[in-house]
């Protein structure tokens, strides 16, 4: 087998950095350079791997550089946008509505409802403020901190407590 050029090698590392898995590497390669490579000539140039040992002095910097523009473009993809997905789901809902298939169409409302709320983001509020009793203004030494704050979580904690009958 010839040596891969440079551009090949780059091609391959920027693959991986793009989190391609090791048969989607080899088809993309196939179809941009018109042949094929062995798995393990592949492998050489995944840096999420073993092969990060080997020859990351080289590859790692062009790896981190794509993965980085990766991440960066994410926004650029319209499915990862929630307005994205709610219009793709408002137009699914009206063919579903229009073939008369309730049960698609409930779903989908379900779905876009969860979608609306967050539902599928790791992203969660909390309201309300989290109090110790202590006045930011008064000064107070770290063990007096220490003794209230104890003393607020076991009143927490015997608050929680059920009722035992005796």
């Amino acid at each position: 087998m010839a040596k891969l050029t440079n551009e090949q090698q780059v091609f391959l590392v920027s693959q991986f950095a793009c989190y391609a898995t090791l048969s989607q590497t080899l088809t993309a390669f196939e179809e941009r350079f018109g042949f094929s490579i062995l798995r393990t000539v592949a492998n050489k140039y995944d840096m999420n791997g073993w092969a990060k040992e080997i020859s990351g002095r080289k590859w790692l910097p062009i790896f981190d550089e794509a993965r980085a523009k990766f991440l960066a473009s994410i926004g650029d993809i319209p499915i990862a946008q929630r307005a994205f997905r709610l219009a793709q789901l408002g137009k699914m809902f009206d063919t579903a509505i229009n073939a008369k298939n309730l049960g698609m169409a409930a779903q989908l409302l379900e779905q876009a409802a969860k979608e609306a709320g967050g539902s599928f983001t790791n992203e969660r509020k909390v309201n309300g403020k989290v109090s110790v009793g202590i006045d930011d203004a008064e000064e107070i030494t770290p063990e007096d901190r220490r003794i209230r704050l104890s003393q607020h979580l076991a009143s927490a904690l015997e608050a929680m407590k059920p009722e035992t009958a005796h």
